[in-house]
């Protein structure tokens, strides 16, 4: 499949269920005002194939999340693979792939900056934050923070090569 099914957490604004992103684009780019002004964790999940030379002996096979905005929990196969929160977004996966069919979990959480942005457009009363200091001076037009798995992400190979004395 060529999109990703991203699935965000519960009760903070967003659509219920899994939603379809045929792209990765930051949340503030969705139409979605749930996903827009999304502040927490949204798993995104994808099945990858990993072929059987990468796996050869002396190979190491990489999974590059490319841009992530802002911290990244990485799962190949269920197998927790750490957490990413700085450039380069990549993890080595060699010992969590098998040849073939692989499934990549990547749960993405982003700062709250955005959800008090949204906050600060709707009635007090179906606001999901709240804060006693206006943060941001001039919250109406105040600039969103990029959020999400933005990619490009890509499955690495790498061998190891003995250099001469």
């Amino acid at each position: 499949p060529q999109g990703w099914h991203v699935a965000f957490k519960r009760e903070r604004g967003a659509p219920e269920g899994d939603g379809a992103f045929d792209r990765l684009i930051s949340w503030t780019e969705r139409p979605e005002e749930g996903i827009k002004y999304f502040s927490g964790t949204a798993t995104y999940e994808k099945g990858v194939n990993v072929s059987r030379e990468r796996l050869a002996d002396g190979r190491r096979v990489w999974l590059d999340l490319g841009q992530v905005d802002h911290v990244a929990e990485v799962f190949v196969n269920d197998q927790p693979l750490g957490v990413l929160w700085k450039s380069p977004f990549r993890v080595d996966i060699t010992d969590a792939v098998k040849p073939g069919a692989n499934h990549v979990k990547v749960k993405v959480t982003n700062c709250w900056k955005n959800r008090i942005l949204g906050d600060w457009k709707i009635p007090a009363d179906q606001r999901i934050t709240w804060t006693l200091y206006p943060f941001y001076h001039d919250q109406k037009d105040a600039p969103l923070m990029e959020s999400g798995l933005l990619g490009p992400v890509r499955v690495l190979s790498s061998c190891t090569v003995n250099l001469r004395p």
